[in-house]
């Protein structure tokens, strides 16, 4: 059986998930691992001693080039890291949402891959969830009536980590009728990301992503 080395860009909490399978994995073999935070290093030096660690994806890329690399950095840097990924002699990649900053950019990125012909990946948990399935079908099977307005509230992160889920959950639970998506953001930090990780500071409001049916508001 075929094995393939792999990387992760990114040690915060999706690194960490992605660094277990990775190990657990008879497919693949995980040798290096890249994130700019001491702290971040030290824990995936712990749990995985005989991997390498870097401090930025360009010295891993320079020292230690992998078949498979998987992207869960920084949100504002996964363009920048999945582009510098492209110039190595991949077998495939993974990507964590969001893409890039802007959707010309991600269908940008996805163009790039798809000239490459590699396999790729950007993993959603959310839309395999039971309890998430369960909503959409309700929903799409017309159980609840007409739906009016989907108004979700996340205490636990900020827009820039946790909007791109939320987003493209909505984005799911209206496809058979599409309607306007809206942002919007409550508490101070509003829109401003944490790295991964991080918790929000105590006390600080709900971020806010909702969608209505109808004409949107006049700003």
């Amino acid at each position: 059986m075929k094995t393939y080395t792999a990387a992760a860009i990114g040690a915060g909490s999706g690194g960490k998930l992605s660094m277990a399978g990775l190990a657990a994995s008879e497919r693949y073999h995980l040798v290096a691992a890249a994130d700019p935070a001491p702290e971040a290093r030290a824990a995936a030096e712990a749990t995985h001693p005989d991997r390498r660690t870097f401090s930025s994806h360009r010295d891993l890329f320079r020292a230690c080039p992998t078949d498979v690399i998987c992207v869960f950095s920084w949100p504002p840097s996964h363009l920048e890291v999945a582009r510098a990924g492209l110039d190595l002699p991949l077998t495939g990649i993974l990507v964590e949402k969001p893409l890039a900053p802007t959707a010309a950019d991600g269908a940008a990125l996805l163009d790039a891959i798809r000239l490459r012909g590699l396999p790729a990946a950007v993993p959603h948990g959310l839309l395999v969830a039971a309890h998430a399935r369960q909503i959409i079908e309700r929903v799409q099977g017309g159980d609840i009536g007409e739906l009016k307005l989907v108004e979700i509230e996340c205490a636990g992160w900020d827009i820039l980590n946790a909007g791109i889920h939320w987003m493209n959950f909505c984005v799911v639970l209206l496809a058979a009728d599409p309607a306007p998506l809206r942002r919007g953001g409550a508490g101070p930090g509003t829109g401003r990301g944490r790295r991964p990780g991080r918790r929000p500071s105590p006390g600080r409001a709900p971020e806010r992503s909702r969608s209505s049916r109808g004409r949107p508001r006049p700003r």
